[in-house]
């Protein structure tokens, strides 16, 4: 069955493409706003002029600056992001770069499919494994990160299957969601971090950040179930391999598939209230009120979710306790006599200290990052 579903961001969303840009090189700051530089627009204007190639080669800052005095930037920018709440002074003698958004070759943001359908992966894992009773969790003795990387991915098979030709989650594809119009702006990502007799809010750590802003809207393609490009004898065969997650409707129903994602997000974010709580009490803290807020606002709006509604959590700055090993935090013989030292280099440092003791939040308003509602339209 094939389904069209409406992505809305809740709030601000980051998923990167693995660049980092330089201030003066790769984008200029002018009057708030963030001008990405298109590099072959300036080619072109030079055209066959090897000399200001050579300057371009020799001392790019100062050739952009120079060039852009006499020419209208917007004419030289693949687009123009508003500055909230961000600065691009030095830190700590460090210029800040800024962490690209990904788009596609056409220049329009978007969220891939495969991120869409990693999230909802992770949520039908955790929502099964956070009760689950696995013997092979005993076999957990170590702290060497190797070794419980092998055996969690030992579980994580033994419910999903064990390899792509055997996954459960072949019978779920999900489509990439474009955004229309310019949806990005740039801000600071901070910490909120649990430190000795000081605020939770830290900005030692800090990057500069182009995300989608909240409210942006996409659509994207769901198609779940076996289709005639998968034999009904193959659907048996994958399910002769998985013995834990036999049933999986899930993949099969999205009003399902819906229900599951919304109970998982609701579990994590009450257990995320009570964790941040605790680094409040810990830490001596007045601040994070913003982010307590964010959370309790992202409840309600799963709890006022119909059932062809849900809310998901995806992207960059979602934490550690939302990534495919949140589960292991229930089993907390294990997790915390092991799986924390092997997560936390240098752990000894930091005994006294929850785990996480660090959250990627934005700098100013609205500090959540990675929340969408997605949204049945027709199927």
């Amino acid at each position: 069955m094939k389904y069209k579903i409406k992505l809305t961001t809740l709030t601000r969303v980051h998923v990167g493409n693995g660049n980092f840009l330089t201030k003066d090189m790769d984008f200029v700051v002018n009057n708030r706003k963030v001008y990405i530089i298109d590099m072959k627009a300036i080619a072109r204007e030079i055209g066959d002029k090897p000399s200001e190639f050579a300057l371009w080669a020799e001392n790019p800052n100062s050739f952009l600056r120079n060039f852009l005095r006499n020419h209208d930037i917007s004419n030289y920018a693949l687009r123009s992001l508003p500055l909230c709440g961000a600065s691009f002074e030095p830190i700590n003698g460090r210029v800040p770069t800024l962490k690209e958004l990904i788009h596609d070759g056409r220049g329009i943001a978007y969220i891939p499919g495969s991120s869409i359908k990693g999230a909802i992966r992770t949520a039908i894992l955790n929502c099964y494994l956070e009760e689950a009773d696995l013997d092979v969790l005993n076999r957990i003795n170590s702290s060497n990160a190797r070794e419980i990387a092998n055996i969690t991915q030992n579980i994580e098979h033994r419910v999903l299957g064990g390899d792509p030709n055997h996954d459960i989650m072949r019978f779920l594809r999900v489509g990439d969601a474009y955004f229309g119009g310019r949806c990005e702006e740039v801000v600071l990502q901070i910490n909120l971090n649990q430190r000795q007799n000081r605020n939770l809010s830290d900005r030692s750590k800090s990057q500069i950040v182009e995300v989608l802003s909240a409210n942006s809207v996409a659509e994207l393609n769901v198609q779940m179930g076996v289709t005639h490009g998968y034999k009904a004898s193959a659907e048996n065969r994958i399910f002769d391999e998985v013995t834990i997650l036999e049933d999986a409707t899930e993949l099969f129903d999205i009003g399902a598939l819906f229900d599951t994602l919304n109970k998982y997000l609701q579990s994590k974010l009450r257990k995320e209230l009570a964790a941040i709580g605790r680094l409040r009490n810990n830490a001596q803290a007045a601040d994070g009120q913003e982010y307590l807020d964010g959370i309790h606002q992202i409840l309600g709006i799963i709890r006022s979710c119909s059932e062809r509604q849900c809310v998901l959590r995806l992207g960059q700055g979602i934490g550690w306790e939302f990534t495919t090993g949140g589960w292991s935090r229930e089993k907390r013989n294990a997790f915390n006599q092991y799986i924390v030292p092997a997560s936390r280099p240098r752990n000894n440092n930091y005994e006294g200290y929850d785990f996480p003791k660090s959250r990627r939040i934005v700098s100013g308003n609205n500090p959540l990052l990675g929340f969408v509602k997605l949204e049945l339209v027709e199927n």
